[in-house]
């Protein structure tokens, strides 16, 4: 479950964003939950992703359906599918996620003509 992988999540995302050389963009969902819940939810001395240990499940999920139906996340809803094919619906609790996708960009395209390799190798 995500709930129980957020400082490996970020630690993921913020390994891409770093990823310049191979990499244009990158967009991803952590980032902004994490300043959006902080933000919005945790005192000063309690913030994602070490809050992460302290913080219900059920915290968690009601977070983040505020999170994807708010201005700041609504871009991201489509980026999730959940438990049994579930829709999330606004003012419940996100269901269970299993899977998520971050939007890239890769810096370069390599293009392999299969033509010109299989003459080639004739």
């Amino acid at each position: 479950m995500y709930f129980s992988e957020i400082p490996k999540i970020k630690r993921l995302s913020d390994e891409f964003q770093n990823q310049k050389l191979f990499i244009s963009h990158f967009d991803s969902w952590y980032p902004e939950l994490e300043g959006y819940v902080n933000e919005n939810f945790l005192p000063e001395n309690y913030k994602l992703p070490g809050a992460s240990t302290n913080i219900s499940m059920q915290f968690f999920n009601e977070k983040m359906t505020q999170y994807l139906f708010s201005p700041r996340g609504s871009k991201y809803k489509s980026d999730f599918v959940f438990e049994n094919s579930t829709n999330l619906k606004c003012g419940e609790p996100a269901p269970p996620i299993k899977v998520t996708t971050k939007s890239h960009q890769p810096k370069y395209f390599i293009f392999i003509s299969l033509e010109k390799n299989l003459r080639c190798l004739s």
